[in-house]
């Protein structure tokens, strides 16, 4: 899901940023933790959940 949100910038001017998403913080940190030792690649993120899932054979595409 993406964060609707608009922030000024420095200047006043509104700004709405596209590829700011919800993620819950635990699943940022499992990812860190999954890049750390190499694992990442063997999962991907389902918004659905809202979690890491192990890769499936055609999940996602």
């Amino acid at each position: 899901m993406r964060l609707e949100i608009k922030i000024e910038d420095r200047f006043g001017n509104p700004s709405v940023p596209r590829e700011w998403f919800l993620v819950p913080f635990e699943e940022i940190e499992e990812a860190i933790n999954r890049l750390k030792d190499r694992s990442l690649t063997n999962y991907a993120y389902d918004p659905e959940v809202a979690s890491l899932r192990l890769r499936e054979d055609g999940w996602p595409v």
